[in-house]
């Protein structure tokens, strides 16, 4: 999860979309069956990112944010183990 975390982070800064997606996919597949309630908000955070990539990707700020965003989460994730 941490690694596919980075991996958004890293797409977003690189403005790979479609490294972008195929780790969101990772993630996602990886939360399939999350009962934490914890991760089942990055799942649905991850949802949405999915779905408005094209947007997220149009503007500078918004590659960025993303990229801000998932080191938030793997901070987030890392200090809940």
């Amino acid at each position: 999860m941490i690694g596919s975390l980075e991996a958004i982070g890293r797409g977003a800064r690189e403005s790979d979309a479609a490294k972008t997606r195929l780790a969101i996919g990772a993630a996602r597949a990886g939360l399939k069956n999350a009962k934490d309630a914890l991760l089942k908000t990055l799942d649905a955070e991850l949802a949405v990112w999915e779905s408005k990539l094209d947007v997220i990707f149009s503007e500078p700020a918004g590659r960025e944010g993303m990229s801000r965003h998932a080191g938030y989460w793997k901070e987030k994730l890392e200090n809940s183990i």
